[in-house]
């Protein structure tokens, strides 16, 4: 046997070795454990309550700690913050939604980075019609994806399909697949899990564009990041759609959520809108 029929042998044999550890892994991913966490600010006014969800394998705390000190100046703030090795959106999205039904904030915005603005209409539309008319909601969008992966940009597009291929298990996790996602988180302390950032690109795969039923009535801002490499500027047509006439869409000189790199840029921006909604939402 020649040498290059030796190669293609041990390429489909690592192929499907591969695989069959793979499945053997998606099988103990049931067995995988996740939380949701709400941390609460006092800030003033006290009649207006800040709801932070954030976006792709980003802390709920850590990834806005340059910018929330600024935001308790224009109310109380709620960051939310799933943890453990899977995320589930409708646990996220039930647990703020369950928390928000015994409130009493005459005024709720929405400040949802990426992924995170879809968790916000989410929840929205799953709130009672009477917590829908008995409060003002507002949403700031930040770089969020119109709707499924036609905004996103390649080659991550692509690379997305892996997500849907692959289910990854505790296995993943323990070994390759932390360090991973650690390439992509950066210097952030919280190290999530490989299967925990696949649910993640499953969730933006799967959830369609916004509806008008989650926007009816809400104020939408849509913050985007005029050098965006990962979400397309064509996302904010979707949130246009169904905001209506109550959306606006304003340019911030940065790169996707980069709260980070330009924290005195986005808090400026961010401060801004607050700002105007509290004017404005009467």
């Amino acid at each position: 046997m020649r040498l290059w029929q030796w190669g293609i042998y041990a390429l489909l044999l690592s192929v499907l070795l591969v695989l069959v550890v793979s499945l053997f892994d998606a099988g103990f991913r049931s067995q995988l454990k996740s939380k949701v966490e709400v941390s609460r600010l006092d800030g003033l006014p006290d009649d207006t309550l800040i709801v932070y969800l954030p976006g792709l394998v980003a802390d709920g705390q850590w990834s806005v700690r340059n910018l929330v000190g600024s935001w308790r100046h224009y109310g109380d703030v709620w960051l939310v913050n799933p943890t453990g090795d899977r995320f589930r959106p409708d646990q996220v999205v039930n647990e703020v939604v369950t928390q928000l039904e015994d409130d009493s904030h005459r005024r709720v915005i929405f400040i949802g980075s990426s992924l995170g603005a879809h968790l916000a209409t989410d929840v929205m539309a799953r709130l009672t019609p009477s917590k829908r008319e008995s409060t003002l909601f507002g949403l700031i969008a930040v770089c969020a994806p119109g709707g499924g992966i036609d905004d996103i940009e390649q080659p991550l597009q692509a690379l997305s399909g892996i997500a849907k291929m692959f289910r990854f298990g505790p296995l993943a996790n323990l070994t390759w697949g932390k360090l991973f996602t650690r390439s992509i988180t950066g210097k952030q302390p919280r190290t999530f899990a490989m299967t925990y950032y696949i649910d993640q690109v499953n969730y933006v795969r799967t959830h369609g564009a916004p509806s008008q039923a989650a926007l009816d009535g809400v104020e939408v801002v849509y913050l985007q990041a005029e050098r965006d490499e990962i979400v397309a500027s064509t996302a904010a047509y979707a949130w246009r759609d169904a905001a209506g006439e109550s959306f606006d869409v304003i340019q911030v000189n940065s790169k996707h959520v980069a709260y980070d790199a330009d924290p005195v840029t986005w808090e400026n921006v961010i401060r801004a809108q607050l700002n105007w909604f509290n004017r404005n939402m009467q």
